[in-house]
């Protein structure tokens, strides 16, 4: 991390909706603009989630390329 502020943290699953909101008002805030941010994007538990997931992962990354961020995302996916 190379900024002075503290790191914030964003933990995203399969609420595309969720995630936007939560950007946009870290973008809107000036004291978040010095801060790193660490976006945490599980996998899908399920291959019903699949696309949902999918679409918020493709969202972050995009994010990612406007905002000094890191993604850390999680392949695993439980087994049922």
């Amino acid at each position: 991390m190379s900024r002075s502020d503290a790191p914030i943290a964003l933990f995203a699953y399969r609420r595309l909706d969720h995630a936007r909101r939560t950007i946009e008002a870290l973008l809107a805030n000036a004291e978040a603009a010095t801060s790193d941010l660490i976006i945490f994007a599980d996998a899908a538990s399920t291959a019903g989630t699949e696309p949902e997931v999918a679409a918020v992962r493709r969202y972050l990354r995009g994010v990612s390329r406007c905002y000094e961020s890191t993604i850390a995302s999680s392949c695993w996916r439980t087994i049922s």
